[in-house]
């Protein structure tokens, strides 16, 4: 009996975290032609909270975390900012095409392109970041990142084509979560694995709803 009632409560934990896929807009049948897409990430609609508390848009945020540091060393502070922004244009954009291309270049031969088919792309794809949530547990301990975002795909002409909303995308931290709490960059891990699960996501549900081929 009680490793049932253990497992039921497991279920129920997994159900309130689970992601949800809304669609916007289009039919992923518009979108069937293109193989090769560009994908650019937007983080101007960004709102960001940590512990509950909202901490504005990303660049509030980014401000905010940037003055923090720099009371400790105006250098930290710098070599943060760097990084920061070479997450922001390089490994979260990466981190949801690799696990995009995971599930439909197999299925469906649909990628977002790396730099050697960019001269083959025909469409774009906009993730664009609408919320992301900083859990923290008891103490000094991460909690899991949750990402909310739209995916848009366009064609070369600028045709919204297919629009899908992901909601709640979970990053869980790597370890045992805890950290010291001047350590920032500890808790971009959490922000990487949250954009891939987007990716992941958004590419199951296009291929679990792909148009079947007619019989002839």
């Amino acid at each position: 009996m009680k490793t049932i009632l253990t497992l039921l409560l497991s279920l129920t934990i997994l159900g309130s975290q689970a992601q949800d896929v809304e669609v916007l807009s289009g039919s992923i049948e518009d979108m069937m032609s293109i193989k090769f897409w560009e994908l650019n990430v937007d983080y101007a609609d960004l709102q960001i909270t940590e512990r509950k508390v909202s901490l504005g848009s990303e660049s509030d945020y980014k401000y905010k975390i940037e003055e923090e540091i720099a009371k400790e060393s105006e250098q930290k502070a710098e070599s943060w900012e760097k990084q920061y922004e070479a997450k922001k244009a390089k490994t979260y954009p990466t981190k949801f095409s690799v696990s995009f291309n995971k599930i439909l270049l197999g299925s469906r031969q649909i990628m977002i392109a790396t730099e050697s088919y960019m001269d083959q792309v025909e469409g774009e794809v906009r993730v664009i970041p609408e919320k992301l949530e900083l859990g923290w547990k008891k103490g000094r301990r991460m909690g899991e990142a949750l990402l909310t975002a739209r995916v848009e795909f366009y064609n070369e002409a600028g045709d919204l084509l297919f629009s899908m909303r992901l909601t709640n995308c979970p990053g869980v931290p790597s370890g045992s979560g805890w950290i010291d709490a001047s350590d920032w960059y500890a808790t971009y891990q959490r922000v990487n694995e949250s954009f891939a699960k987007c990716g992941k996501e958004a590419a199951i549900y296009i291929d679990d709803n792909f148009p079947k081929k007619k019989k002839k």
